[in-house]
C-alpha cells in the first residue's frame, strides 16, 4: 500500500521536473579576407541553446579551440565574449495539445574573429559548453558533462586554396567550372 501511495504522490509532482540545462549549440565560421603574408581571417560564431530555467549556466565567455586538421595538433586557443542573447518563446500550440507545454529558449552568441596561417588540411574549430545538470536519466553522472560543438575550415578543396571561395557554398568546381552549391540548394556562379 506505501508504494502505490509513493507512486501516487510522485504521480502528482512528476509535471513539475524540468530539464534545466544546454540544449545544444552550433560553431559557424565565415571568411572575412587575408590577412597578414599566408594567413586568413575568420568570423567565428558560437551560439548556445539554454532552456529559460536554466539561464544559470549562461557563460561570460566561450574558449575556442584551433587544431591543425591533418596533424590534429592544437594550434592556438582564444576567448570570444558573449555578443548578444535572445529569449525564443513559442505561445502558440494546436487545440489537440493538452497540457500546453512551456517552450522557452535563450540563444546566446559569442562572435569573435580569428587569423590563422593558410595551410592545406585545414582547421578544426571547437567549443565545449558546460554544464548539465545532476540527474538526467540517460547521462551517467550527468552534472560532469556538457557539449562540445566542432566546426571544420576545409584547406585546398579541388586545388583551389579555401580563402579563395570567398562566398558561402558546400561546393565549388575548379577554374574551368566555376559552380558554387549553397547550403539553401541556389546554384550561383
Amino acid at each position: 500500500m506505501r508504494v502505490l501511495l509513493l507512486l501516487f504522490i510522485g504521480t502528482l509532482f512528476s509535471n513539475i521536473a524540468f530539464a534545466i540545462h544546454g540544449k545544444g549549440g552550433t560553431l559557424t565560421y565565415e571568411y572575412i579576407g587575408a590577412g597578414s603574408s599566408g594567413t586568413s581571417k575568420y568570423r567565428i560564431t558560437v551560439k548556445h541553446y539554454i532552456d529559460c530555467g536554466g539561464v544559470q549556466f549562461i557563460e561570460p565567455s566561450v574558449h575556442v579551440g584551433v587544431f591543425d586538421a591533418g596533424t590534429k595538433a592544437l594550434y592556438k586557443t582564444f576567448d570570444i565574449i558573449e555578443t548578444k542573447r535572445t529569449n525564443i518563446s513559442k505561445l502558440s500550440f494546436n487545440p489537440c495539445i493538452n497540457p500546453v507545454p512551456i517552450v522557452c529558449y535563450v540563444v546566446v552568441d559569442y562572435i569573435g574573429e580569428v587569423e590563422i596561417p593558410d595551410n592545406n588540411a585545414g582547421y578544426i574549430l571547437t567549443d565545449q559548453e558546460c554544464c548539465r545538470i545532476a540527474g538526467i536519466i540517460n547521462i551517467q553522472n550527468s552534472s560532469t558533462y556538457g557539449l562540445t560543438s566542432t566546426g571544420t575550415i576545409p584547406g585546398v578543396i579541388n586545388n583551389v586554396v579555401y580563402r579563395y571561395n570567398v562566398r558561402s557554398c558546400l561546393a565549388r568546381g575548379n577554374a574551368g567550372n566555376n559552380t558554387c552549391f549553397r547550403i539553401n540548394g541556389n546554384i550561383c556562379t
